[in-house]
């Protein structure tokens, strides 16, 4: 008898030593269940360019889509993800690129208000199409489509501001969002009035229509006055898109059997008092990526970008293999074929994509 009450005091012993544990007491007193989650994410790229002019082709110089011959360490990403109370969250995105250090991303999320609404303040991606939103290491590709490189400069717009997002109560996935950003853009918004603000709306859609497989709709408007107008007759700048995605799970074989294909259609417009200020760029990509082995992808993608007072459209065919031992580590080759109205020329790409520390979930 008295060693079945050794066993019940030990038990109840053990189980509270782990109800101590997951509330993060210490001896100290000091509790670590608050730490935020910290990640690093690192791209290292090797890169090279064939059939170029000999300005473009010389070692070390920029290519035309912003990279450079040779190898280089391409960004490195340090996450700060936590939760503030049971309504609040918190992300800071820091990097390190080109020798500097520099803020990406920080913004509260709540959930505090009912009825499936949503906000968030702060530095963020504008939720502008499929591509904007993702870092440098969750893009599909090595580099942003040809609409992306030209209009924001190949990173991703970021923008401060208050967004909200309403999900309806409905029997299949529909978000609407709406924002208010300050705009500070140079080369798009950047409005001669104090208070000239950028403008964004947008929605996204969601329908199961199959097992594993899923079709999403998503568009977007972004708009505010750029640094052409004057207060007396402000001038806009106008951005919109929309894309259409499939992506199909295998049931049965989720880890060795994915589809996705996407497909975006990109427009931006800026009005100017000066006829040679003002200009429209229209872009569109499409890709599919398939994951045929357990750690085994491979991708290709088209994208064009149309710009007014061009000779011709600039265009681009990648393919892509990446080995993927885990979601931890990538290894991508990317070949792609550039056809500009000025050259023609095939870039060579190899990255190696790694995270350490605790990240979140992959969006789908």
């Amino acid at each position: 008898m008295r060693w079945l009450l050794v066993l019940v005091v030990f038990c109840h012993a053990g189980e509270a030593w782990a109800q101590s544990g997951e509330s993060g007491a210490t001896a100290t007193g000091v509790s670590r269940k608050f730490n935020p989650a910290i990640s690093l994410n690192g791209l290292f790229l090797g890169s090279g360019f064939s059939g170029r002019s000999e300005m473009q082709g010389q070692e070390g110089e920029e290519g035309e889509e912003g990279l450079e011959s040779g190898m280089r360490v391409q960004e490195i990403e340090f996450k700060f993800t936590a939760a503030i109370d049971p309504y609040t969250s918190a992300d800071f995105v820091f990097t390190y690129e080109d020798g500097e250090f520099g803020l990406e991303e920080a913004y509260v999320s709540s959930g505090i208000l009912s009825h499936g609404i949503g906000l968030r303040a702060g530095q963020v991606f504008v939720p502008w199409g499929h591509e904007n939103p993702l870092h440098a290491h969750q893009l599909p590709f090595v580099n942003r489509s040809l609409f992306a490189q030209a209009v924001f400069g190949g990173e991703a717009l970021s923008e401060f501001g208050l967004e909200a997002r309403w999900v309806p109560p409905l029997s299949w996935f529909f978000e609407l969002r709406g924002a208010v950003f300050n705009g500070d853009d140079a080369a798009l918004f950047s409005g001669p009035e104090e208070w000239d603000l950028a403008y964004h709306g947008g929605f996204d859609a969601l329908w199961d229509v199959s097992e594993g497989g899923t079709i999403a709709l998503s568009g977007a408007y972004l708009g505010g006055p750029n640094a052409s107008g004057t207060a007396e007759g402000a001038k806009w700048s106008h951005l919109g898109n929309g894309v259409l995605r499939y992506k199909w799970v295998s049931p049965r074989r989720p880890q060795s059997r994915v589809l996705d294909v996407v497909a975006e259609y990109q427009y931006a417009e800026r009005e100017a008092g000066m006829m040679e200020e003002q200009g429209i760029r229209r872009g569109a990509y499409g890709y599919a990526m398939l994951k045929f082995a357990r750690r085994w992808w491979i991708e290709g993608r088209y994208d064009a970008l149309n710009e007014s007072g061009a000779s011709a459209d600039t265009q681009r065919a990648s393919f892509m293999l990446a080995f993927v031992p885990s979601e931890f580590t990538a290894l991508r080759f990317q070949t792609s074929y550039v056809d500009t109205p000025e050259d023609q020329f095939v870039e060579y790409l190899l990255q190696l994509n790694f995270i350490i520390g605790s990240h979140p979930a992959h969006n789908y």
